[in-house]
C-alpha cells in the first residue's frame, strides 16, 4: 500500500496502482460529478446534500434551524466541502491529515464524510450562533478558518460517530419513509374525495342547464 511503501519500491506498476485508488474513490463520490444523477433523489449530488441536511439536522438542531433561519441552503457551502473533501478548506499537510481520518472509513467513507463536515460546523458554533443574517453567517460558512486544530476536528467527528453510528443517516430516511406512507393513504383518499365533489358538481351544473334549455325550448312552443 501507499502508507507502508518506501521510495525505492515505487516501480512501473505505480501508475496502474494510482489509477486504481483514483477508481475506488470514484466508486463512492462518483456520482457526486455526474450530472445525469443531479436531480435524482436516490443518487448523485441531491441526494447527498439531502443526507448532509438530515444528517446535520438530527446532530444539531438548534444550529441547524439557525442557518436555515438565514436562509442558508447548504448548497451554498457544505456541497464544496463534501465534493472536493475539504481540500479547499485547509492546508495542505490538514488536508493530508483529514484525508487519512476519511479514507481509512472504507464503504463508509460517504457517512464518515458527513460527520466531519458537520463537526466542522460544530466546531464554530458559538461563532455562527452569535451571528445575524445571511451576510454574516454565509461569509463565515464560505470562509472557514483554516487555522483550526484538525485533531480536535477529526476527534469531534468520532466522537458523533461513535454515538450515533454509520446507520444513523439509513436509519432517519427510512423513519421518513415510513411516514410518507402512513400519511399517503389519507391525501389520496382526500384527493378522491375533492375528484368526487368536483365530479358531482360539474354533472349537477350540466342537469341544470340541460333543464334550463328544455324551459326555454317549450316556452318557444
Amino acid at each position: 500500500t501507499f502508507a507502508n511503501s518506501k521510495v525505492t519500491d515505487i516501480n512501473t506498476r505505480v501508475e496502474a496502482q494510482t489509477f486504481f485508488c483514483f477508481q475506488a474513490l470514484l466508486m463512492h463520490v462518483g456520482d457526486n460529478f455526474c450530472r445525469a444523477l443531479d436531480n435524482d433523489k436516490t443518487m448523485g449530488v441531491s441526494h447527498t446534500m439531502e443526507g448532509f441536511q438530515r444528517l446535520f439536522h438530527f446532530c444539531d438542531p438548534e444550529l441547524f434551524a439557525h442557518i436555515e433561519g438565514c436562509q442558508i441552503r447548504p448548497e451554498f457551502y457544505a456541497f464544496r466541502w463534501i465534493t472536493l473533501l475539504v481540500s479547499q478548506e485547509f492546508l495542505t499537510p490538514d488536508v493530508l491529515r483529514i484525508w487519512d481520518f476519511l479514507l481509512s472509513a472504507g464503504n463508509n467513507l460517504n457517512t464518515t464524510v458527513y460527520y466531519t463536515t458537520i463537526a466542522m460546523l460544530i466546531y464554530i458554533r458559538d461563532s455562527l450562533l452569535g451571528m445575524e443574517g445571511m451576510s454574516q453567517v454565509l461569509v463565515a460558512l464560505q470562509h472557514y478558518p483554516s487555522d483550526v486544530d484538525v485533531n480536535e476536528l477529526i476527534n469531534l467527528a468520532e466522537k458523533l460517530i461513535n454515538n450515533y453510528g454509520y446507520g444513523k443517516l439509513d436509519e432517519l430516511r427510512a423513519e421518513t419513509a415510513v411516514a410518507a406512507q402512513q400519511t399517503e393513504p389519507n391525501a389520496s383518499e382526500e384527493g378522491f374525495d375533492k375528484r368526487k365533489e368536483d365530479v358531482v358538481k360539474a354533472v349537477n351544473k350540466a342537469i341544470g342547464k340541460m333543464f334550463e334549455w328544455g324551459a326555454r325550448l317549450n316556452g318557444e312552443k
